[in-house]
């Protein structure tokens, strides 16, 4: 079914369910149904169903209609007393914990009596949802409070539920495997934000706070963390949302800040983790670094008793951790600083393959002894040498030891105040601050070394405001206005200071700032050490959200109607390239001019190529985007056993635009600029998709009393922009990136020449100057849209314990992919970055989880996974090393289309884990609960075991390799995980090999806290905790080398960082 057909055939459905109905959008109230009735089943028309929010004594009254039916839309989370009353009948009286987005069924069976005769039941919230096909998870306070979080970070607990995972080990879209990515360093592996949710992308989750929008837009990450002490609650909807849910075909994560009661309540609480108490990793002969404390204080009461709440937070953390742990960089040696490359002849002493032969760059001939004579040697390239330190051990590569240490200092304020302003009329208003940094020395004292070293700031603020006015019981009015708004920027190491200027480095257009060095180098690993970086940015986003609507019952329907409208800013200011770069890498002297070595030509010889941006400038972009939906959702109770969910959204997600058109789009048949508003462009240069109609069908039976059986389908739209580098801002005539190559004049300097400015582009030439970077999106790209269903069944197995077993599975299409440029043809040859949104993905999965709610101090959740994904790529943040990239034929850009044959990209996804099983459980011991020495204690863990996930093998030359034999029948060890011999170097120019035919080691993890808590009379309670992380120091490898013909090819030498055991101490004070 086409896009174009869809959106016809529910067009006039949507006008019908909307046209003369007011908005409602996404919140995180709850909802109570049911039906009273007699003994015999009889519907009990009249009787009076009351609820009490036992915090606050806020009440809600309703009368069952001629069916017995009655509902409470629109019900804030909390602890309730539920009572139904009518004459002749007993009043019953149920206690009812509501949660997240909660829709909970609630039957009285009604006993003969007088009214004032009062029946108590002790039931507390039901176990299994009746009304719904949703499949979702609830993370409540007691779980956050009290497992134990590596980094005290509330998202880890997210991965507890079905078919969620981590995603990507050490992709850039949770901050790359140290968390030094500048982009996404707040939500690195330590702090985590990154979920994979049923198969799909990091970056195709939709984040909440109390309904309100939570996501930042350049990554497609959450925008603020809250602290766990902050925190009532939190749901993650992974499969069948209702139509009132959109912008995500992933999860859907709803939070809910605390809020005060007529109770005077809080906590203050200090986390320390010491280096003294850390395992020694796997691979590293001495404990990594690392230094934790997480620490602050909350506080909620009323202002006024029963009509006015408040509840404060502050949350501060203070660390320093490893971003490398043990790890060899390379730096030149004494003798190379002096010309004297003798030690390169003998591999027994460079380390190296084989020995380098160094030539006379002038003449083509090997020097001398390999001794470069000092009057050719060139002072600049000199001085520049010797900034490196000297070598910790022998050798020409990996011969300088690095111990990179990131400080983080985070400081965050969460507060909210509600109000009763009449029983018709509840408000709430919650906001939160922070203001974050972060610093990275470097693998270079005192130089720009290592992606990421440097100081990155994030401050900024949120603000939420909700109204819910009731008319009736029947009809309630919920309104919600948001706004977010928060400032990164980022500073090389040495910003201030003008090392051009010292070394008599010229840069770009001979052109010095006080922004550090230029970006000079090779490589990483056998090539000596990158220094200098891009140069400083900073990136302002501000997010407006606002919404308006109603619930209404009628019947036995319970309609919602609805939209949002979300307007999202986004500044960037950043000098790419501004400083220049300097690339040597390795040429054949006597082929080419060059020496043979990068060290050597930093002497005497010349640069391969070069790059320049805006010299020393900023060049600031503002772009404006828009994400509107409207939808209308009717929940259809058929029968007392049957509800049908009916629902349809669309939603409007607009390309951005900038607002002083400083963007451009590239067509690649005529290999012109296309400029906003011009010659029939829109102002984004992407037409807006306008057909993204999202229907939802489901269905909740209940067999019995005990079993429910539900299913459903949905269609959902995700938003994927790329990240800073795939922008449409990047583009020339606003900024001009110039590459430089082969004969191109400046593209082959030395150190002491300065590299020229980049050319000016005409956007009107039919060609662009040579080496000019440019992003392409095709100008009909359509949204990413993925397609899900289930089926399952949820059992009660006793008064306390539930469990799910469910298929769920997805189809997605539309995604995001890069296709390489190799091969185009024109004048952007090796600089067009072609950002197609032409990817597809496939997930099947059996899931299950067994959750038991507190009964005799124990609780617990378990989930297991059982799946599959597939994809043809990870779209704009590769995880998994991306050596050969894809391997698509190219020509279908050169030729404007989008029927790119992807097939020889497709393949495992990253991220695919095929089995996964996680337990969390809480558990108070029973003994001796009076005795102040003995008694109180607690024990806490979470155990996580998942397979590992794929990789792909590539020859040295970064093709896939030839696969000829079965690679997952190795011994799985150290020394050797898979089977090497199934590889040979490609003999084409792509192997035979599939991507991410390799399996890799997986993750085991026992996480355990004890507490012991002491009462403390009429002053609360004094609660000291042992948390230790992998407390079996169980190793949680890398994957192996992945390089067919590599000395340490299908060996594992490392493990993921800050894995090892850790153990932390605590104090929390509780009133």
């Amino acid at each position: 079914m086409t896009r174009s057909f869809r959106a016809k055939t529910f067009l006039a459905l949507a006008l019908m369910m909307l046209a003369a109905v007011p908005t409602l959008a996404q919140t995180a109230n709850a909802r109570i149904e049911g039906l009273v009735t007699d003994n015999t089943g009889a519907a009990l028309p009249g009787a009076t169903i009351t609820t009490t929010n036992v915090g606050t004594n806020a009440t809600r009254v309703d009368v069952a209609d001629v069916k017995g039916a009655y509902a409470f839309p629109a019900l804030p989370v909390g602890n309730y007393r539920v009572q139904a009353e009518l004459s002749g009948f007993k009043t019953e009286v149920t206690p009812l914990t509501l949660t997240v987005n909660q829709v909970a069924r609630l039957d009285f069976k009604m006993q003969l009596g007088g009214v004032s005769e009062t029946l108590t039941v002790t039931a507390t919230a039901p176990l299994i949802e009746k009304s719904t096909s949703e499949i979702s998870t609830l993370i409540d306070q007691k779980q956050i409070e009290n497992l134990p979080l590596n980094g005290r970070n509330f998202t880890q607990l997210a991965t507890l539920a079905p078919g969620v995972n981590r995603g990507i080990p050490g992709s850039n879209s949770s901050g790359g495997g140290s968390g030094t990515d500048a982009e996404t360093f707040r939500y690195s592996e330590f702090g985590g934000a990154a979920l994979s949710v049923n198969g799909v992308r990091e970056q195709f989750n939709n984040y909440m706070i109390e309904g309100v929008d939570n996501n930042e837009s350049l990554v497609n990450s959450i925008a603020y963390l809250p602290p766990p002490e902050a925190i009532r609650e939190f749901s993650v909807i992974t499969t069948n949302a209702s139509a009132e849910f959109g912008r995500a075909a992933g999860g859907i994560q709803n939070l809910v800040i605390k809020s005060g009661t007529n109770q005077f309540s809080g906590s203050a609480y200090d986390f320390n983790r010491p280096k003294s108490l850390a395992a020694t990793p796997k691979f590293a002969t001495e404990k990594p670094d690392f230094k934790n404390n997480d620490f602050g204080l909350t506080a909620g009461g009323p202002v006024f008793r029963d009509r006015t709440f408040f509840f404060g937070s502050y949350h501060g953390l203070r660390n320093s951790i490893p971003v490398e742990a043990g790890n060899f960089v390379t730096v030149p040696t004494a003798k190379m600083r002096n010309g004297d490359f003798s030690e390169l002849l003998d591999p027994k002493v460079s380390g190296l393959s084989g020995p380098v032969i160094i030539y006379n760059p002038a003449t083509g001939q090997p020097f001398t002894g390999n001794i470069i004579p000092a009057n050719l040697l060139d002072p600049v390239g000199k001085a520049y040498l010797n900034v490196y330190p000297m070598p910790t051990r022998a050798g020409a590569i990996r011969n300088y030891l690095t111990h990179r240490q990131k400080k983080s200092t985070y400081n965050d304020f969460d507060a909210r105040v509600d109000q009763n302003m009449a029983q018709s009329d509840q408000l709430f208003v919650s906001a939160s601050h922070w203001a974050d940094k972060f610093s990275d020395p470097g693998r270079i004292p005192g130089y720009q070394a290592g992606f990421g070293a440097g100081t990155s700031e994030n401050n900024g603020y949120t603000a939420r405001v909700g109204e819910t006015h009731i008319f009736s019981a029947n009809l309630v009015n919920e309104a919600r206005f948001g706004s977010t708004n928060f400032h990164f920027a980022f500073l090389p190491v040495s910003f201030g200071t003008d090392q051009n200027k010292a070394l008599g480095i010229p840069g770009p257009g001979g052109v010095t700032t006080n922004n550090g060095i230029s970006l000079i180098g090779g490589g990483d690993g056998t090539y000596i050490e990158y220094l200098g970086d891009f140069g400083q940015y900073r990136i302002k986003q501000r997010t407006l959200f606002f919404s308006d609507g109603v619930s209404l019952l009628h019947g036995n329907h319970s309609f919602k109607f609805g939209g949002t409208a979300l307007r999202r800013d986004m500044a960037q200011e950043r000098a790419r390239f501004g400083k220049g770069f300097y690339f040597f890498r390795d040429c054949f002297g006597f082929l080419q001019g060059y020496t043979g070595y990068e060290v050597a030509d930093m002497l005497i010889a010349k640069t391969n190529f070069t790059a320049t941006g805006v010299p020393g400038g900023f060049v600031p972009r503002d772009t404006i985007s828009w994400e509107n939906a409207i939808f209308a959702q009717d929940d259809w109770h058929v029968n007392p056993k049957l509800t049908v969910n009916l629902g349809l959204r669309y939603d409007l997600l607009t390309p951005y635009y900038e607002k002083n058109n400083r963007m451009a789009n590239y067509d690649p048949v005529t290999q012109k600029l296309i400029l906003p508003n011009q010659n029939g462009a829109p102002r984004a240069t992407i037409k807006t998709d306008r057909n993204n109609f999202g229907p939802r069908l489901g269905f909740a039976y209940i067999l019995n009393d005990k079993t429910v059986v539900r299913g459903g389908f949905g269609i959902f739209y995700a938003l994927d922009r790329g990240g800073i580098d795939n922008q449409l801002t990047e583009n020339p005539p606003a900024v001009v990136t110039d590459f430089r190559f082969g004969d191109d004049p400046g593209a082959n300097v030395k150190l002491s020449q300065p590299i020229p400015p980049p050319r000016a582009v005409d956007p009107n030439s039919p060609v662009l100057p040579l080496g000019s970077g440019v992003v392409y999106i095709p100008r009909d790209s359509e949204v990413p849209e993925v397609k899900e269903w289930s089926f399952g069944v949820q059992r009660e197995i006793d008064s306390n314990t539930s469990g799910m077993v469910a298929y769920v599975g997805s189809r997605g299409d539309n995604l995001g992919t890069t296709i390489t440029s190799a091969g185009f043809g024109g004048a952007v040859a090796d600089r067009l970055t072609s950002i197609m949104y032409i990817g597809t993905s496939k997930y099947d999965a059996l899931q299950m989880s067994l959750r038991r709610r507190e009964s005799n101090g124990l609780s617990y959740l378990a989930s297991y996974t059982f799946g599959h994904s597939t994809n043809e790529g990870p779209g704009f943040f590769p995880g998994n090393p991306s050596r050969g990239g894809s391997v698509t034929d190219p020509s279908c850009v050169s030729k404007g289309t989008t029927n790119c044959n992807l097939s020889l990209d497709e393949g495992n996804a990253d991220y695919d884990a095929r089995h996964r099983f996680t337990v969390a459980a809480t558990y108070q011991l029973p003994w001796a609960k009076e005795n102040a020495l003995v008694g109180g204690w607690a024990v806490n863990t979470v155990l996580t075991l998942q397979t590992g996930t794929p990789f792909t093998v590539y020859d040295q030359s970064g093709k896939r390799a030839d696969q000829v034999g079965n690679p997952n029948n190795g011994p799985e060890n150290t020394s050797k995980w898979f089977n090497t011999a199934a590889f040979k170097p490609a003999a084409g120019s792509q192997g035979t090999e599939k991507r991410n035919a390799v399996r890799g080691p997986g993750t085991k993890t026992l996480d355990l806290s004890v507490f012991k808590t002491f009462g403390l009379p009429r002053y609360g309670a004094l609660e000291l905790r042992v948390e230790g992380f992998n407390i079996f120091n169980w190793a949680q490898y890398n994957q192996p080398n992945n390089i067919v013909g590599d000395s340490n090819f299908g060996k594992i030498t490392g493990t993921r960082l800050n894995t090892e055991r850790q153990v932390q101490l605590a104090a929390r004070y509780i009133f």
